[in-house]
């Protein structure tokens, strides 16, 4: 539960609104020091257009420097894994806060809290996210990008909850064979196109791909356990390769009620090893593009 946002709301109507103007609150310069129980940052704003929109701004503020403090973030970016606050800080309580009504908008401070033991849970999940990413491409050989390949979600987040629908849009620039899969956080490998849909591995060059495809809702590609930092990597190549060709089988003998194969590393890794080598004596091209997306319990 986010008793964050619960107090938060709760609260507005009883800050104080009758400052002419701002003036930071007596506990702002003399802060709570972090505790064996409790990390606590703050955070502030100025010059909102409302009251709520100041608080707002002032809790982001304090949540992104929470994510700051816990230390990885350049090691986050490095391995393309965003560290949103909005989305990894949600387990945490405004310890104090205060609103002003200046002749130029509302200001805003707060202090909150957050969990020694949730900020322990969201490093190591980073940590295991980022070594992942990391073992990912020192086992994978380098697919050369020897045409256009893009791989987009539909609505270009990069973050979800549980419960949430994705879907993802790929377009070649060359007719190709093409195969998409999903590096989950848990070590499988979940192959999403082809799929039972467009068991082929084929598409035309310029065609839009989307997954799931908008002809059959019964196909969706909802957020659920586990969650944590996916690898969405495409892979193309302008002859069918023994990569695609494994994965075409797959589908071939999917069980009745599945809509995608689901495979492990392991496969995938010798899949497109024994593609690489195979190329070398073989007229063809290869393409690869990659999202990292992260997922998250619902709040």
């Amino acid at each position: 539960m986010n008793h964050g946002r619960l107090f938060l709301f709760a609260s507005i109507a009883l800050l104080s609104i009758g400052i002419a103007t701002a003036q930071e609150p007596y506990w702002w310069s003399n802060p709570h020091q972090d505790d064996d129980h409790d990390m606590y940052e703050r955070g502030s704003s100025v010059n909102a257009q409302t009251e709520q929109a100041a608080l707002f701004e002032a809790v982001g503020a304090a949540k992104n420097m929470l994510v700051q403090r816990i230390g990885i973030v350049p090691a986050l970016t490095e391995s393309g894994i965003d560290s949103s606050a909005e989305y990894a800080i949600v387990d945490f309580n405004v310890f104090a806060n205060s609103t002003e009504k200046t002749s130029k908008g509302w200001s805003a401070w707060v202090l909150v809290k957050y969990p020694q033991e949730r900020k322990k849970e969201l490093l190591d999940r980073w940590k295991a996210s980022i070594a992942s990413m990391q073992d990912l491409r020192s086992r994978e050989p380098n697919v050369p990008v020897q045409f256009g390949l893009s791989l987009l979600t539909g609505d270009n987040r990069r973050q979800y909850r549980e419960g949430d629908s994705i879907t993802l849009t790929l377009r070649a620039e060359k007719d190709c064979y093409l195969v998409l899969v999903d590096h989950q956080s848990d070590g499988s490998t979940v192959l999403l196109f082809p799929n039972r849909f467009h068991p082929e591995s084929f598409v035309k060059a310029g065609s839009l791909v989307q997954i799931p495809p908008p002809t059959d809702a019964t196909f969706k590609l909802l957020v659920q356990a586990p969650f944590g930092d996916d690898r969405i990597e495409a892979i193309a190549s302008t002859k069918e390769s023994a990569l695609q060709a494994k994965f075409a089988k797959l589908v071939e003998v999917l069980p009745a009620g599945h809509d995608v194969a689901v495979s492990t590393r392991g496969i995938f890794v010798q899949g497109l090893t024994s593609a690489m080598e195979s190329s070398k004596v073989e007229s063809l091209q290869w393409s690869r593009a990659e999202l990292v997306l992260s997922t998250y319990p619902a709040q």
